[in-house]
């Protein structure tokens, strides 16, 4: 069975950070951060609460940050980016690495798409204690 992936919001639109600024991109927000940095901007997407979960057809209608997420497997998510123009995918979170995210790029840089992934603390600066 593959693995499916706890998904926060899935859209298209301009990376604001680093080297890609301004580049058309797909975003794909995962859900579940066991880290809990401080200085985290989408606190919202730490927990993966089973009340909190919705279909992928609401996931995609968010229009507010919210802890809601759905499970996609990765066939739902190359489907949902395949819809966008943008070729650039940024993998983010939550914690991307707390996930298998192999397949999943490579079968997105086959699909001609270019992956970032935007791993938290764990990757930073080494933080492996839990949130208290």
């Amino acid at each position: 069975m593959s693995e499916t992936f706890a998904v926060n919001e899935l859209f298209q639109s301009i990376q604001g950070e680093a080297r890609h600024a301004g580049t058309p991109s797909v975003f794909v927000r995962l859900q579940g951060c066991a880290v809990g940095c401080p200085w985290c901007d989408t606190k919202h997407t730490w927990d993966m609460d089973p009340g909190q979960e919705i279909s992928i057809e609401q996931m995609l209608a968010k229009e507010v940050d919210a802890p809601t997420f759905t499970h996609m497997t990765q066939a739902d998510i190359l489907s949902v980016v395949g819809r966008f123009n943008a070729r650039y995918v940024v993998i983010t979170g939550g914690e991307p690495c707390a996930y298998d995210l192999r397949s999943l790029t490579e079968d997105l840089i086959q699909a001609g798409r270019s992956v970032q992934s935007k791993p938290g603390a764990r990757s930073r600066c080494g933080l492996r204690q839990r949130r208290g």
